[in-house]
Parts: structure tokens; sequence; C-alpha cells
């Protein structure tokens, strides 16, 4: 690999043919969020492998680390076995609570009590394991808070069941503040609370949150690094709420938002891009 001091941040991101196999630069992206960082070569998202040129597929298929490789190339890369950032489990978790539950659960993460109900009839299974109210989700796919409800009753119930056909059922734990912790590749970014606001009992932002500058304990800290760790989630905003002495993993956030960050001043494409000249990423 050739010193980065030998290739200008123009010269990578305004012409990549300037590179070659014979002349790499020092790291390579398909995603766009390295495309400000120095030394770094962004291919960009194409339709298939077989639009990139021919020394462009020797490079991604070259062993190097692929940074940012996109939902449509993770499993192509993990499968050859070529390293990525973020890795293949940021794909697979990624707005999944169904599968982030059921890791979860296998790793012995505290997490609250929750259970999966299909078919015609889940309702009723349901309310035998649980007592209103509750929590109830929409397992996949839903971000920004949405697709989350307190279920009080068995009317509340009723319509979250006809219009979901997998139901995702979480125990309700009273508590007006959530932990937002951002770790990359295992170091803590920034940690705030998110406090509910007065019509809702959502901590999100984009639900009517607000956030805290409260400290964050150091106990809730030690878990979001427990849980980056043994999950192998090298870029991730963990919720963590706090319930007496016990801490419970809410969830795990790969596609965070930044609010929290730029309220601090601080910019997450430049934290990447710092950490990643620095060889942290």
């Amino acid at each position: 690999m050739i010193p980065l001091s030998t290739l200008s941040s123009k010269r990578i991101q305004g012409d990549a043919k300037v590179a070659s196999i014979d002349n790499p630069p020092p790291w390579v992206a398909i995603g766009r969020q390295f495309r400000h960082c120095p030394g770094v070569l962004t291919l960009g998202v194409r339709p298939s492998f077989a639009e990139y040129e021919s020394w462009e597929k020797e490079l991604l298929f070259s062993g190097r680390t692929i940074y940012f490789p996109t939902q449509r190339f993770i499993e192509i890369l993990h499968s050859s076995g070529i390293p990525t950032y973020p890795n293949w489990r940021y794909y697979q978790y990624i707005g999944n609570k169904f599968k982030q539950t059921l890791l979860f659960q296998a790793l012995d993460i505290p997490h609250p009590r929750t259970r999966f109900y299909w078919g015609a009839r889940k309702a009723g299974g349901i309310t035998d394991d649980f007592s209103f109210p509750f929590i109830a989700k929409i397992g996949k796919g839903s971000s920004k808070g949405r697709g989350v409800f307190l279920i009080r009753s068995q009317s509340d119930l009723d319509a979250y069941c006809k219009t979901n056909r997998y139901a995702y059922i979480q125990e309700y734990i009273h508590i007006r503040q959530s932990a937002r912790v951002v770790l990359l590749n295992g170091h803590i970014i920034k940690a705030y609370w998110l406090e509910a606001g007065e019509e809702s009992f959502l901590t999100n932002l984009h639900q009517g949150g607000n956030i805290s500058r409260k400290p964050v304990p150091e106990k809730i800290l030690e878990m979001a690094r427990m849980v980056a760790v043994k999950c192998g989630f090298d870029e991730v905003g963990l919720d963590i709420i706090q319930n007496g002495d016990t801490c419970y993993v809410l969830e795990a956030n790969m596609a965070f938002g930044t609010k929290g960050l730029e309220e601090s001043g601080m910019n997450l494409s430049q934290i990447r891009c710092d950490m990643l000249l620095k060889g942290l990423i």
C-alpha cells in the first residue's frame, strides 16, 4: 500500500481513474460516507460488479478492507472473505428488531422480556403471556421511533394485530429516559440521555423526546462496550435503560440520528475520517 502522502484528496475524489491496481489508493470505499476523506477512493454503488472496471474489481477483491460495502454487496464480499467496515453484522441486523432480540437472547444480554407471535389467533396468545399495558412494535423496517405502540387495552391490541402479521411484544418498563451510546469500532464517541416529552412515552427525538446533558453513568457505558463487542457491532447507537440496579439494551441503531452529536459540535463524517486516518477503523 502506498503512503497516504503520495495521494492527494483532490486526485482520489476528483478522478478515480488516476488510481489503478498498480497505483492503489490507501483506502477503498463503495458507499459515500468517506467521499470527503483524503486518501479514500470511493467507487460508488453500481447495479452489479459487472459495472466496475477490471482494475476496480481487483481492488475490491484484493483482500484489503472495503469501507461501507452497502447492503447490495456485503453478502458477496463477506462470503468471499473480504473484510469490510462496517462488517456483515451491521447489515444483517440493521432495522430488524426480531433478529436483534434473538441475538440478545442468545448471548444472554439483558433485554426487556420479549416474545413473537403470528397467526390468526395471536392476540389470545399475547394476553396469555402479557398483562396490559405492554409494548408492541413493528419488528422490521420501522425507524425514528415510529412503529412503537403502548398497548393499554384489548382494542389497542386488536388494532395492532389487524395491521401486523407478525407481532413483536415486549414488557413495558415505565422509564422516562433512555441513554443513547454511539460507538465506532468499540470506541465510545458520545453518550447522552433522551427524555420522553410530556405527551409521549417515547424518548426518540422524532417522537417528541429531548436531549438531556446529564452525565451517563459508567455502568451504562460499560454495558454499551460489552454489547458492541459481544454482538460484533462496529458502528452502532445503542439505546439502554436503567431500571433500579438493572440495565437493559432496548435496540441497536445502525442508521442512528446525529442530532445528539451535532448539538455537542461533533460531526460524524469527520469523526469517521479522523479515526480512519489514525488506524482506529
